[in-house]
């Protein structure tokens, strides 16, 4: 279910959690409900011309490191203006996302950020990972970073050339710092290299919305030890964009330039692991129950 952005970010909303409004599904095969569904090229340029609500932003309905996705900033009669400031015809476009998204593609409404964060980080959706923990005492965020945009990328994700990455004091959201690449080619800022605006040392606005969402959605699905949610945190407050079930780490060790085995966070991820652990040994004794309950009613039969 989290794997799939469709009814994930429909669920949420559902429950009364912010998410991204989408405008349209693309699939030959899924049945979505009020979300209108677009079955072919013709209808996917239907939508563009007469229906679509731009900003747009779309991206495929299972996939993973922003890998197709794309920001629609405006239309001007049969062309599309990309984020990366290229354009695309409408039909060319939408044959495109028929041949290579077979399992679905989504319209969404693409978010504006919040003035602050525009302010350092331009007017790209600019997200912030918040990774939250079940460990049985309670769902808490352990760690934080943002993902600064470059600014013709069509997503936040790191691998874009010229994106940021910036590390976060969980407690207060102050940037602690901001680096661009990877490996001997990091490169530190404490301005932003493309809007020159300060950006170590400033506080996140809406800072205890944003940790706050992410520990309600957890609690969606509080079965899960670890959850890496992508906020966008817009003029109206914090945004759920994405939820990934298996962040791996990598976004804090590139921007804390250090593992997550260290003193401070391996009993974090300890108490996850004991708990996952004293709930699969429930599972298995009530399992063993079960098929023991069966074996004796095969025998009465």
């Amino acid at each position: 279910l989290l794997n799939n952005k469709l009814l994930y970010t429909e669920l949420l909303a559902k429950l009364g959690l912010p998410t991204p409004q989408t405008q349209a599904l693309v699939s030959q095969r899924t049945y979505a409900g009020e979300v209108p569904t677009l079955r072919d090229s013709e209808s996917i340029q239907g939508f563009l011309r007469d229906q679509a609500r731009y900003p747009l932003f779309g991206k495929p309905i299972d996939g993973s490191l922003s890998a197709g996705s794309v920001r629609i900033t405006s239309r001007t009669g049969e062309d599309l203006h990309l984020a990366n400031g290229t354009t695309r015809t409408i039909s060319a476009f939408a044959d495109e996302v028929m041949q290579r998204y077979p399992n679905g593609f989504l319209f969404q409404s693409a978010l504006a950020s919040h003035a602050k964060i525009a302010e350092m980080a331009g007017p790209s959706t600019a997200c912030v990972r918040v990774v939250t923990v079940n460990d049985g005492a309670c769902i808490r965020p352990a760690y934080a970073v943002w993902k600064l945009p470059a600014p013709k990328a069509m997503s936040d994700n790191f691998w874009q050339a010229g994106s940021l990455l910036a590390l976060l004091d969980l407690e207060t959201g102050r940037i602690r710092s901001c680096r661009r690449g990877t490996g001997v080619k990091t490169e530190w800022f404490s301005r932003h290299p493309e809007t020159g605006v300060q950006i170590t040392g400033h506080v996140l606005p809406l800072w205890a919305e944003t940790l706050d969402l992410a520990r309600r959605a957890h609690q969606v699905f509080p079965e899960f030890g670890i959850c890496g949610f992508d906020i966008a945190i817009t003029p109206e407050g914090p945004v759920i964009v994405e939820c990934n079930d298996t962040p791996a780490h990598m976004l804090y060790q590139l921007a804390a330039q250090r593992g997550i085995r260290t003193e401070d966070l391996a009993p974090t991820w300890d108490g996850v692991i004991a708990r996952q652990k004293e709930r699969l040994a429930q599972f298995r004794v009530v399992q063993k129950a079960g098929l023991k309950k069966r074996g004796i009613r095969r025998a009465a039969s």
